[in-house]
């Protein structure tokens, strides 16, 4: 499981990071560059606002539990790369190094690859991997996803 903070380029009204926890990573990140996996980020898709992921934390338990205490506290900044040089500790288990993530951080490359490789969803078709479940038609089974190359990201 996967907690990440996303920062954002410029504000959208109050809102300056985005909080959320995933199993896949790598597709909820591309869900979120088209706007597709949550409404504050498809409206920083309509409001042509950039981000950038800032951190990422792998927790073995509980990762939607303190994907919403994280929320809670409304303090995402502390614990954001960007904002801070050295971000405060957390208890949210082990703080991964971004550059060895193996595909890109940013919603405007994610974007173009992803136009270049998937047809666009229609609104309608948000992603939403609360439920800890994969999207249909994508790999569930481990043999697969070590067939497609699935890191743990």
């Amino acid at each position: 499981m996967h907690i990440y903070i996303l920062h954002f380029d410029t504000k959208l009204h109050h809102a300056e990071h985005y909080i959320g926890a995933t199993r896949y990573l790598k597709r909820r990140l591309t869900a979120h560059a088209q706007g597709h996996a949550a409404r504050l980020t498809h409206a920083l898709v309509k409001e042509g606002i950039e981000w950038k992921l800032a951190s990422v934390f792998q927790c073995a338990y509980h990762g939607f539990a303190l994907e919403r205490k994280l929320k809670d506290q409304k303090n995402a900044h502390r614990y954001c790369s960007i904002c801070n040089r050295i971000p405060a500790r957390t208890p949210l288990g082990t703080r991964l190094d971004l550059s060895l993530i193996p595909f890109p951080i940013d919603s405007a490359t994610l974007r173009k690859l992803s136009h270049a490789t998937t047809v666009d969803m229609p609104d309608s078709a948000i992603l939403d991997d609360a439920d800890g479940e994969c999207p249909k038609g994508l790999p569930l089974g481990k043999e697969e996803m070590e067939d497609n190359g699935y890191m743990g990201f």
